[in-house]
């Protein structure tokens, strides 16, 4: 008679629906980046606020690595959040540490810049920070943010916490 292998146990709905959430945040993100350097010629006009003592050829060249650069780093946080997340789901207590390290520096930063542009106003943020900040940006940050918070919530809610093993 042979014995078949003992089957892991069966992650907690909390924590699948913490994966998706991390998905969505990355794809929300990936798409944002598509959004944002489809509008060319803002980014063109932003490149030669900052250096306008660039060619055309130069600046065309500036955006052009720009936006390769930004599309290849949105697809890899992409991907990692996606592994991240699997190996949360396997019972990866690291990966769950990681996400949560992820997550907590986006729900500063996201409530740190509303606050900022509670106290400062839009157009003195803007001076501050060099760059325009439009309502889609603002939008896209709120929604990832409330992803975030809930995938963290549902990451540390009791029948997720039971599922990681212990090393005491």
């Amino acid at each position: 008679m042979t014995q078949q292998p003992e089957s892991a146990p069966r992650p907690p709905r909390e924590l699948e629906l913490a994966r998706w959430a991390w998905i969505a945040t990355a794809v929300l993100d990936f798409a944002r980046s598509v959004w944002q350097l489809a509008d060319r010629e803002r980014l063109t006009n932003e490149v030669h606020r900052a250096a306008p003592e660039l060619t055309q050829q130069q600046l065309d060249a500036t955006v052009n690595s720009g936006v390769l650069f930004t599309l290849l780093f949105s697809l890899a946080l992409l991907v990692v959040y996606v592994g991240l997340s699997t190996r949360m789901l396997q019972g990866r207590n690291w990966a769950r540490v990681v996400l949560a390290v992820f997550g907590g520096f986006n729900v500063f930063g996201t409530v740190m810049t509303l606050l900022a542009l509670a106290v400062f106003g839009r157009g003195e943020l803007v001076r501050l920070v060099g760059t325009t900040i439009q309502t889609s940006d603002i939008g896209f940050s709120v929604v990832v943010m409330l992803l975030n918070a809930a995938a963290l919530v549902l990451m540390f809610l009791p029948a997720a916490n039971r599922f990681f093993p212990r090393d005491d």
